[in-house]
């Protein structure tokens, strides 16, 4: 029997959504992707069948900073889609550059600001920690008072 054109669509339509359906990765992928021991911090936020999204909240336990990822799983791989960065830091808006270095205070004010569970956290091993975790603002923040 020869398939028409439309039944040949259908049938490869069919093909593709069986394969991301079957290819939809799990929990225990997502954490073997991570690198996890447990599933502490790893959730399933929206099962699409195709494709999912994952959140992975990791938290230091020295200060309980907690610091959440999202990533987007189809076709057993993964991709990040919205790194939980602590600020995003005013630039100049007409290059794009940064006027000058905010001071460990400065700085971490405004993490405080965006995130007041940070509000109890020394400025210093606060701005360290975020310095250490997100390297990308070492260069807008004077970190000369830091002790490395």
């Amino acid at each position: 029997m020869k398939l028409t054109r439309p039944q040949k669509r259908y049938a490869i339509a069919a093909s593709v959504l069986l394969l991301l359906i079957i290819t939809n990765p799990s929990i225990s992928a997502f954490k073997a992707y991570r690198g996890s021991d447990s599933y502490r911090g790893l959730i399933r936020e929206h099962n699409y069948f195709v494709c999912s999204v994952y959140q992975d909240s990791t938290y230091d336990n020295e200060n309980d900073i907690q610091h959440k990822e999202r990533y987007f799983g189809v076709i057993d791989n993964f991709w990040i889609i919205n790194p939980d960065k602590p600020l995003a830091v005013n630039t100049d808006s007409v290059s794009g550059s940064y006027s000058r270095k905010l001071t460990i205070s400065e700085f971490a004010a405004k993490i405080k600001k965006k995130y007041p569970a940070y509000d109890e956290v020394d400025d210093k091993v606060l701005v360290n920690k975020i310095l250490t975790k997100y390297p990308v603002y070492k260069d807008n923040v004077d970190t000369s008072s830091i002790s490395q």
